[in-house]
């Protein structure tokens, strides 16, 4: 990996390990949520996650035929819910894992609809660990950097990768995850979550003709993160 993209790497793990121990810290006041809601609460917050992303291009270019690439990233968003289901957007930003030979970094923004699946009775109960389903939509820009066109052998001896150009898609998923869900007197939650999804990419557009029959297939998802904020009752 190249110095730029190792510089990018460990800001994003320093940024993300202050944060994570700010909301470590937000457990000591934290309880579990009542057993048995009085009213119709709603939650609005905020959400962070650690983002790893696998999937597999097709290409007309040999060196990336066949290529699982590798991408970690963060992610930060917004949540709205109430006890049966909750809606999030989010943005999210992916770097090449170490063990890729070329670097493919990639925004993303996206919305997601979880559904609590211990809360479809009638009386809603609340449990600490609350496992969900969830469906989501998202836009991804894959950004492809290095020296392996034929027309372009300039870029081999030097430290920075030349920017090929990008490759664009929409992404339909599919999921599961379980929330730990802690919640204050005060009206404050903290949810740890972890979630796995399984995306169908579709709507392929590269940004130049390199890249025109570039595309990806077979692409999951693994989430660690929380999200904090306040609720009400209604």
């Amino acid at each position: 990996m190249k110095a730029t993209a190792k510089f990018q790497k460990k800001s994003m793990q320093m940024i993300l390990s202050i944060m994570f121990m700010v909301l470590c810290c937000a457990i000591a006041v934290a309880k579990p949520g009542p057993r048995a809601y009085h009213g119709q609460p709603t939650y609005f917050g905020y959400e962070i996650g650690l983002v790893s992303q696998h999937y597999v291009l097709e290409s007309n270019i040999q060196q990336l035929q066949q290529l699982h690439v590798s991408n970690d990233g963060v992610k930060l968003g917004i949540k709205w819910a109430n006890t049966r289901a909750a809606f999030r957007s989010h943005v999210a930003a992916y770097y090449a894992g170490s063990s890729m030979p070329y670097s493919i970094n990639m925004l993303e923004g996206g919305m997601s609809g979880n559904l609590y699946l211990l809360r479809m009775q009638q009386k809603v109960v609340s449990h600490k660990f609350e496992p969900y389903a969830l469906l989501s939509v998202s836009y991804q820009g894959a950004q492809f950097f290095g020296s392996y066109l034929e027309h372009d052998q300039t870029s081999k001896s030097t430290s920075r990768e030349t920017r090929i150009g990008q490759v664009s898609w929409v992404n339909a998923g599919i999921g599961a995850g379980v929330e730990l869900q802690l919640e204050s007197e005060t009206h404050q939650f903290l949810h740890f979550f972890a979630e796995a999804k399984y995306g169908v990419p579709f709507m392929f557009n590269g940004s130049n003709s390199d890249l025109s029959q570039t595309t990806s297939k077979s692409p999951y998802t693994i989430t660690l993160g929380a999200s904090f904020g306040k609720f009400k009752y209604h």
